[in-house]
């Protein structure tokens, strides 16, 4: 039998990598955001998107497919409202 509190450690674990990471996405896309101001550059980039969104999608598998989408839209839209 499963036990749920090893589950949830397992996912506490987890979600305290994810933070992290997403923390850290945040801060480089406000780097790029920068970078592109100085160039002169648009901030949104749609083909960027897709490619990110495409790349994310093959690493996680057809099976997330809708997952990943869903969350990598969100995460686009925190990185253009930050």
């Amino acid at each position: 039998m499963i036990s749920l509190d090893s589950v949830r450690k397992e996912i506490d674990a987890i979600d305290a990598e994810l933070a992290n990471l997403v923390k850290r996405r945040i801060e480089i896309s406000s780097k790029v955001a920068l970078a592109k101001k100085e160039l002169g550059l648009p901030i949104l980039d749609p083909a960027r998107e897709r490619e990110v969104l495409l790349n994310a999608v093959e690493l996680a598998g057809d099976e997330y497919e809708s997952e990943i989408k869903h969350l990598y839209s969100t995460l686009f839209s925190v990185s253009k409202a930050r």
